[in-house]
Order: structure tokens, then sequence, then C-alpha cells
């Protein structure tokens, strides 16, 4: 879909604005039923030292009470570079978001993809209309920056240990 691609290009804004801080190359952007962005978020890992500060979180917490509103409740798309993890599924879930589009699947961490490539949707992620990249090339993109973040051999990790010590 068109606009799928549109709006996974804006989260890999994101993902590259999370790189450049240095932390996980993720991004997520809340869209409202209107097409209207809500809310971007990025991956602050690292750069915030909590291991709770995913791109989909922080798109949801920036959505805030707009989210909870009738004319947005049950009703908005989350797009993310990266297919959403457990936690970032409750959170999902709880936040009443309807459809959920990641640019790649997560064989690690992913919540999703089994249940998206399988056609079996539990009970529990019944309420998430599941989409995986809507084109290739975005997901290659996705891609290349988590493994030009995998290959840094992680000053980030080392600044924050300093930090915090």
């Amino acid at each position: 879909m068109e606009t799928d691609r549109f709006y996974l290009e804006l989260a890999l804004k994101e993902a590259e604005q999370a790189a450049q801080e240095g932390t996980y190359p993720i991004g997520a952007l809340v869209v409202g039923p209107d097409g209207i962005i809500i809310s971007r978020g990025h991956n602050r890992v690292y750069s915030s030292g909590d291991y709770t500060a995913h791109a989909e979180v922080d798109a949801l917490r920036s959505a805030g009470g707009t989210l909870m509103a009738p004319s947005h409740r049950g009703k908005c798309t989350l797009y993310t570079t990266l297919e959403p993890c457990l936690m970032c599924t409750g959170a999902l879930l709880m936040a009443n978001i309807a459809r959920v589009v990641w640019a790649m699947n997560d064989p690690d961490y992913g919540a999703l993809h089994a249940h998206y490539r399988n056609g079996v949707y539990p009970a529990l992620f019944a309420p998430l209309l599941l989409t995986a990249a809507p084109e290739p090339i975005i997901a290659d993109r996705a891609d290349k920056l988590m493994q030009q973040w995998i290959a840094d051999p992680k000053p980030q990790k080392v600044r924050l240990t300093q930090a915090k010590a």
C-alpha cells in the first residue's frame, strides 16, 4: 500500500535519529484514522538509560490522551521499523491500537510475525490487525540501519556505564 510506505519512510527517519543518539535504530509513529500523524517516537534505550524506552512506547506516550478520545480510540495505526516485542505489543493492546504495520520481522524478540505468517491469532492479539512490510526496500533499509548499529562497537553503552558510575 502506498500510504503504508509513506508512513514507514517517516518511521525510518525516526530510526535514523535513534541511531544518531547511539541506541537501537528503531522508529515508530502513530497515525489517526484521518491519516494525520499524532505522534512520533524512536528508541531511547541507551540515550535515556531506560530498557522500556522502545520506539513504540515512545510514540504511544507522545500520543497521550489523544488515543483515548472517542474519535481515535481503537482507530489508529502504529507504523514501526521493527516488529514490536512482547512488551510493546502489550502496550499497543492497552492503547487500543487498531493496526500495526512493521518494516521487518524480529526473529529474536518479535511478538507478532509468527502469528502473522501462520494466520494464527491467539485471543490476546485478536484486536490487532497485523501487516508486515508492504515494500521489501523499506525492510532492506531498516535492516541496513540495524546491521550498522550491530557492527558498531557500541560506545553508547560505555558512555552510559561511565555516566552512571
